[in-house]
């Protein structure tokens, strides 16, 4: 079970469950049943994070927001590219964070690939961010390096 799985990971790790946050698909949600919400509960009572990735792409309703317990948003892509000339995906983006906001959860803009795009979601008071733009998807073998050069104190 997957619960035991995080258990014991973090166990070996000698972590808390608040170390660990799983990314689930926004997706998974159109499929009712394929996670449960008592796999849910079960982590979250283990201290594990739970972020719902893609967010905005499943054609899902709102209302599984209210009844899912989740600590973090990653908004698609989709909403991203283009932010800074499309009021479209501006407003839309504003209303994201404000749901979020509402509900207490961290929300993260996913593929940003321009200057110009982070000051707009920085404007819209989106606070974490990930894309090109910051680093190119890396190999393990090379991260820690690169972590160790960018984060040497």
């Amino acid at each position: 079970m997957l619960v035991d799985q995080c258990r014991r990971a973090l166990a070996a790790a000698k972590l808390p469950g608040s170390a660990l946050e799983l990314e689930i698909t926004e997706s998974v949600f159109l499929h009712p049943g394929e996670v449960p919400s008592q796999l849910l509960t079960a982590l979250k009572n283990e201290g594990v994070r739970i972020a719902i990735d893609d967010f905005g792409t499943g054609f899902s309703s709102l209302a599984y927001l209210l009844n899912l317990s989740f600590d973090t948003l990653k908004i698609d892509r989709t909403f991203v590219s283009d932010i800074d000339n499309d009021p479209a995906k501006e407003g839309i983006m504003k209303g994201i964070l404000t749901i979020a906001n509402s509900l207490g959860v961290t929300c993260v803009a996913e593929g940003i690939e321009s200057s110009s795009q982070l000051h707009c979601l920085q404007r819209l008071g989106c606070s974490h961010y990930q894309g090109y733009y910051f680093q190119a998807a890396t190999a393990m073998d090379q991260l820690l390096p690169l972590i160790d050069k960018k984060f040497r104190v």
